[in-house]
């Protein structure tokens, strides 16, 4: 009788066994997922900064971030893995990812990088070609979308596609789309990155709004990547004790995950 437990015992381990590595290992596959789509969006966010950036140090106006030009971004850098060229798989034109329904355009420009993971050795890139630089500093530009996609097994691992248009005023009117306090029309979701004027708590990039791209703007900074303004020294210091460290990283970043509700976040 004993033998027989002890066999159904170790049947029921057997089984108790299966169920959790069932259970678990989807749990660590959706989670590493997860870490990856933060890590892209990082990204994508550090190269919208310096594409700002570069277009500040010329006097040239920031162009907004779009949502929605993200995800056209995000669709052209998947197919470029496929045929690194501007036209889509179908052999259609390049722009027709873009709905104009969404973002009616007057002009657009298209950006495509390979072979690095990098965000500055892929920004270098754009700087060292004439062709993407001019696209990148059109003056006429308003607004962008940046999108990377990985695929180890393709040629060049790495893609980068960067989506510029002019937003069609005369379009948006005939579309009679409202315009905000200043008469500008806006689009769905948009926002901008750039160096600040005036100082606040956690807003590093001034756009008014504390988020990943403050935090990744924190990060180049404390790796020496980057330079703060006098400003932008104000806003990093999270803790409001004279000084800016890892500590302020770690801390805007319970911030932006809703960790903790106020900034200055003071330890004492």
């Amino acid at each position: 009788m004993k033998n027989i437990l002890k066999f159904f015992e170790k049947i029921l381990c057997v089984f108790s066994a299966i169920v959790v590595s069932v259970v678990v290992m989807p749990m660590e596959t959706a989670n590493a997922e997860l870490t990856e789509i933060d890590e892209l969006e990082e990204m994508i966010s550090e190269l919208a900064v310096l594409v700002n950036a570069e277009r500040a140090d010329k006097g040239i106006e920031p162009v907004y971030v779009v949502p929605y030009l993200n995800e056209v971004a995000e669709t052209r850098a998947k197919e470029i893995t496929v045929s690194f060229v501007h036209e889509r798989p179908d052999g259609e034109k390049w722009n027709t990812v873009i709905d104009d329904e969404i973002v009616p355009y007057s002009l657009n420009g298209e950006l495509i990088i390979c072979g690095n993971e990098k965000v500055d050795r892929t920004f270098k890139q754009i700087l060292d070609s004439p062709v993407h630089y001019n696209i990148m500093t059109n003056e006429s530009m308003t607004h962008m979308g940046v999108g990377v996609a990985h695929d180890p097994d393709s040629e060049y691992k790495w893609y980068w596609q960067l989506t510029f248009v002019n937003l069609d005023t005369d379009w948006c009117d005939y579309l009679g789309w409202q315009t905000d306090d200043n008469g500008n029309f806006v689009l769905d979701g948009q926002y901008s990155v750039y160096q600040p004027t005036s100082y606040r708590t956690g807003d590093i990039n001034g756009d008014g709004i504390i988020d990943s791209f403050d935090l990744v703007l924190l990060r180049r900074f404390l790796l020496k990547e980057i330079t703060f303004t006098s400003v932008q020294m104000e806003s990093a210091d999270i803790l409001y004790d004279g000084a800016v460290s890892y500590l302020d990283a770690f801390y805007l970043k319970k911030y932006i995950f809703g960790e903790i509700n106020e900034l200055p976040a003071y330890l004492f």
